[in-house]
């Protein structure tokens, strides 16, 4: 036996964040437990094996110890004939590997030692073929033969088979990597990666593969490479087999055999690299697995060979996170297409219970020439994508590009989830920068988060084009989508490319904006090119809009705006952010927008607008607005108001050029409270509003509704300030108006009134006389419109020549000609007919029968024009101020006269004159009536 002692050094090994000095004793020692024993021979720093045992295209050699330092190397002076090098360690020590291993030809080398290994800063490799770093107990053969490290007193039975696997005891040990970090970089001139001062580290020649398969396995600061090859980091917790196959590129694994696994780290700016003509192949598999500090794994096409695969599947957790500040340069997952390349990259797949991508941390799947972009597909429990780096300059996410100058198309992203949170910055995009079509994305979870702002970037989901290339369509499906505090879900065209479609299916929504002042929180399809914006397309059980938050479609420049449908069963949108943005859906022609605004269709069975929010289809400039569609099976309610203007529908041209949109709604009730609109005109919608009232058209409204109540200062317009005039059509049972409500074409400036037709044929239009409720369609300078009203009845609203403080029906002018009133109320006939009476039609006063002492339950019957109160419950106060309460000295004990007591109505019949009678079924009533 020859002995080599070598010089002991100090490694500094830095797990879990710290590194300890550990001396050990670098040498290389032959055992004796071979056939054909291993020979070393130093010469110089050149340690040569020689020797070992030759079977078939196998050669096995066996060593006590296998260490060396730096400088030093390892030489396996093998013959050119053999394929595969295998060898043992058989002691009980680590082996430390600061040098050079070389072989020649292009031998595989097997490298396997149960107690574990240690790549330090200046370990490298120089062999032609793979290299398997392992801490298996032996390697398995087809034949049924092994090559134990762990019984190497047993004589083996060497094969000439080639290796079929690597089996491991209960405790695999642990191989770690060492280095001086990647010096990898952003060049923020073409937004690639410069690799050029990237340490090659561990390196394996091009097409091989290069595997480290163990315990736990960590790189700090260490580099890996196989260009064009296959890179394994594989674990194992606990006895069992991995397989082994030989392919075109080298080694691949299976794990199917093992049940539990280890961790693996890549800390201190370490990467691993099989970027090439064709990238290659990156597998990583493990219990928790954590990627840090800048640190990278690429796996890029830079030629014209389509790429392989990056692969990475953690049992556990995968944390993907942080930035090395100092090169500027974020952890970092990729297979691009490199400037220069041809062939297609490779696809991305993350799987993992727990996915984290955080501080600054990217996984990129894009292209930047002519070849197209591989998919990023992630599956995951549970995601979470956070923040940005320290500097601010990356956003955390996961991005699927087609980058600057003729490039191939951009790639899917396809998540997969129980839980997504994209919060604090972080994003999800799929992007075009060229002539190249962006890739879609699509998300599929049972819940989504979308949180927050940070600095520039706001947190979300993002397909955009930025040229002519088409941007991707965004699909969510999802049972629970949130988006709050400045977060968007949004698809844009910023040139010639047209915008995505944006789907989102989910049984329940809520869109927040919050107090951070980084804009409204939202789903949003625009363009702000030439190009046309996508639509937006939404199928919920409920949808909850609040708090300035926004879905919207709009264009500010060239591009028609996309369409926004909407179908839900409830519909709530709600109040402004605490800067007056109002709530709502908006499908709008922004300023500087001359392509036409996008049509708006909601579909429910009830909607609810209220406190200052609004859903408009509105032109701010050139273009023309979109029509808004409303069916509601049960309800529309519009309620209130904010500081910055009412709750309710509009269409507004507020334009020179652009005509507004149309309102069509359809629905059983409409009820409009506390000063809620609904409007087609040419004045903003907003009370704070910088902009000037519109000359373009005005938009008709067509309302068709079984139920129509105006209270408190609500208003249906059409109002013009100039332009051709807007039309009210009302079709319904029941139009019921109180406390200054008005329905209105009125005409400002030079313009004419519009026209009002109300249909009511079946039923009755009632108002209070005396609450200046008005039905109008008036002009300053132009000519008043025309007022057609066809009823059953009309109760407590007259025609006038002008407006007074009673409530009126007019279409007047000052300067200009007095328009029409046409009332066409029903001939009555003899026939009878029973019908169920509104109510809430007045306040009605308290018919005096007893003066009350203290607040008690009466009852009131009202009877005046406009009919009788169904139910007159209510608490009194008495009034009254009361006199002498003491006893009087003569008692009267007087009976008080019946008197016939006081019937609310409870239907209407049509007697044999033609005239309409309020009656009640008489019931017997045996109670006496009390006063107190």
């Amino acid at each position: 036996m020859k002995y080599v002692s070598l010089v002991a050094g100090c490694l500094l090994i830095s797990i879990n964040l710290a590194r300890h000095c550990a001396i050990a004793s670098a040498q290389v020692i032959e055992d004796q437990t071979l056939p054909n024993n291993s020979i070393v021979t130093p010469q110089g720093d050149v340690l040569e094996i020689t020797g070992g045992t030759s079977r078939g295209n196998n050669l096995f050699h066996s060593f006590s110890e296998f260490s060396a330092l730096a400088d030093q190397t390892v030489f396996f002076n093998n013959g050119l004939t053999v394929e595969n090098i295998l060898s043992r360690v058989t002691g009980s020590s680590i082996s430390n590997i600061e040098g050079l291993i070389k072989a020649n030809g292009t031998a595989n080398l097997f490298l396997i030692n149960p107690n574990g290994i240690i790549f330090g800063e200046n370990a490298a490799l120089d062999i032609g073929g793979s290299f398997i770093g392992s801490t298996a107990d032996s390697i398995q053969f087809a034949d049924g033969s092994q090559f134990s490290a762990v019984n190497p007193e047993v004589e083996p039975l060497l094969t000439i088979s080639i290796p079929l696997g690597l089996q491991y005891g209960t405790n695999p040990q642990d191989i770690t990597v060492l280095g001086t970090g990647n010096n990898l970089s952003i060049d923020f001139d073409t937004f690639t990666v410069n690799r050029s001062d990237r340490p090659t580290g561990l390196q394996v020649a091009s097409g091989n593969t290069l595997a480290l398969v163990g315990g736990n396995i960590s790189l700090i600061g260490g580099n890996l490479t196989a260009p064009d090859g296959r890179i394994e980091l594989g674990t194992v917790a606990e006895a069992g087999l991995v397989s082994l196959n030989q392919d075109d590129l080298g080694w691949n694994f299976n794990y199917e055999a093992v049940n539990n696994f280890q961790d693996i780290s890549l800390t201190e700016a370490a990467s691993i690299e099989v970027s090439g003509n064709g990238g290659g192949n990156v597998q990583l598999l493990g219990r928790a697995i954590n990627i840090a500090d800048g640190s990278a794994i690429l796996a890029d096409t830079l030629g014209d060979v389509s790429g392989e695969q990056l692969l990475i599947t953690a049992t556990e957790s995968l944390e993907i996170t942080g930035a090395a500040i100092d090169n500027y340069f974020p952890t970092r997952l990729s297979t691009d297409v490199d400037l220069g390349a041809t062939g297609d990259g490779g696809d991305l797949i993350i799987n993992s219970n727990y996915l984290l991508v955080a501080d600054g941390a990217q996984i990129n799947s894009g292209t930047f020439d002519l070849g197209d972009a591989g998919k990023l597909t992630v599956n995951a429990v549970e995601i979470e994508v956070i923040g940005e780096s320290a500097d601010g300059e990356f956003a955390s996410g996961l991005f699927a590009q087609a980058d600057f100058g003729e490039t191939g198309n951009g790639g899917e992203l396809n998540i997969f989830t129980d839980y997504l949170l994209v919060a604090d910055g972080a994003q999800i995009s799929t992007t075009t920068f060229n002539s190249a079509n962006a890739g879609n994305l699509t998300i599929q979870a049972t819940e989504i988060e979308l949180l927050g702002a940070s600095g520039e970037f706001s947190s979300g989901l993002f397909t955009s084009s930025e040229d002519s290339g088409n941007g991707g369509n965004l699909n969510i499906e999802t049972d629970y989508l949130l988006v709050a505090d400045g977060a968007e879900v949004s698809t844009t065209s910023f040139y010639s490319g047209n915008g995505g479609t944006l789907t989102v299916k989910a049984e329940e929504i809520e869109l927040f904006s919050g107090s951070r002042g980084t804009g409204s929180s939202g789903l949003f399809a625009s363009t702000e090119g030439i190009g046309n914006g996508g639509n937006i397309i939404v199928e919920t059980n409920s949808l909850l809009v609040a708090d300035g938050a926004q879905i919207a479609a709009f264009t500010a420049s060239e591009g028609d705006a996309g369409s926004l449908n909407i179908t839900a069963n409830t519909i709530d949108a709600i109040a402004t952010s605490p800067g007056g943005t109002p709530s709502g859906l908006f499908a709008t022609v922004q300023p500087g927008g001359i392509g036409n605004g996008g049509e708006l269709q909601i579909t429910t069975n009830q909607l609810q607008v209220r406190e200052g929010a609004q859903i408009a289809v509105s032109t701010l400039d050139g273009g023309n607005g979109g029509n808004l569609t409303v069916n509601a099976r049960e309800s529309v309610i519009i309620n209130g108001s904010s500081d910055n203007g009412s709750s309710g529908l509009f269409a507004n041209a507020i334009s020179e050029n652009g005509s507004g949109g149309n309102i069509n709604l359809v629905t059983n009730l409409l009820q409009l409270e506390e000063g809620a609109t609904i409007s087609v005109s040419n004045f903003p919608s907003s009370e704070n509003s910088t902009f000037e009232p519109g000359t373009g058209a005005a938009g008709n409204l067509n309302i068709v509704a079984e139920e129509i109540n105006l209270t408190r200062q609500s208003i249906i317009s059409a109002d013009t300030f100039s332009g051709d005039r807007g039309n009210i059509s009302l079709a319904t049972k029941l139009l019921s108006m109180r406390e200054a409500s008005q329905i209105s074409t009125n005409a400002q400036g030079t313009a004419t009134g519009g026209n009002i037709t109300i249909d009511a044929r079946n039923g009755f239009i009632v108002a209070t006389d005396f609450e200046n409720n008005d039905i109008t369609a008036n002009a300053i300078f132009g000519d008043g419109g025309r007022v057609d009203i066809t009823a059953l009845d009309i109760l407590g609203i007259e025609p006038r020549s002008a407006p007074t403080p009673l409530s009126d029906i007019t279409a007047s002018s000052e300067f200009g000609l007095a328009g029409n009133i046409t009332l066409n109320t029903q001939d009555l006939q003899t026939e009878t007919g029973v019908i169920e009476l509104p109510f809430n039609f007045t306040s009605p006063p308290l018919a005096q029968g007893c003066t009350p002492g203290k607040a008690n339950n009466s009852r009131f019957v009202n009877i005046g024009r406009g009919g009788l109160r169904p139910q007159g419950d209510r608490i009194l106060d008495s009034k009254e101020i009361l006199g002498d309460v003491q006893i009087p000295q003569q008692w009267n004990n007087a009976q008080a006269q019946s008197t016939e007591s006081i019937v609310e109505a409870e239907t209407w019949i049509i007697n044999e004159q033609g005239n309409v009678m309020l009656v009640a079924q008489k019931k017997s009533n045996s109670l006496q009536s009390w006063c107190f």
